[in-house]
């Protein structure tokens, strides 16, 4: 388990460097023709950065090469994996404190084993908070 300042380093770095998304997915199989999943990640030149944060956390890594650019690294955690990480840095986030407070709010209304027999409210809802977190992060930019 981290300590309290290995925690309030991680939330300063993911503060900069990290992103919270609520991605949503056309797929017709569900109702509604979406599917919505939290995603945490990070993204960095430095490789090192990302193999911390999946030491402590789990995840994957990702390296990206592009011709003539720096390659980076993005590291990655699904849904309930993000709710954990989010839940325990919350305390010490600044900059995506309202995304991170949106993220837990929307998984922890997320049904398991995954449904395809979502509510119109449910449907509703989740496409309210997709919208949402899309204006918050519009706001930090």
């Amino acid at each position: 388990m981290a300590t309290e300042a290995e925690l309030a380093y991680m939330a300063g770095i993911f503060d900069g460097e990290g992103c919270i998304r609520i991605n949503r997915d056309n797929l017709p199989q569900y109702r509604g023709g979406k599917r919505y999943e939290l995603r945490v990640s990070i993204t960095s030149t430095d490789e090192w950065l990302c193999k911390y944060f999946r030491e402590n956390w789990g995840g994957y890594i990702h390296c990206e090469i592009k011709p003539f650019r720096k390659s980076f690294w993005r590291w990655a955690l699904g849904a309930r994996q993000s709710m954990l990480f989010l839940e325990a840095l919350l305390p010490y986030l600044h900059v995506k404190l309202a995304q991170a407070e949106l993220a837990l709010q929307f998984q922890k209304t997320k049904k398991y084993p995954r449904t395809h027999n979502k509510t119109e409210q449910e449907l509703a809802l989740e496409e309210s908070q997709y919208i949402t977190m899309r204006k918050l992060k519009r706001q930090i930019a």
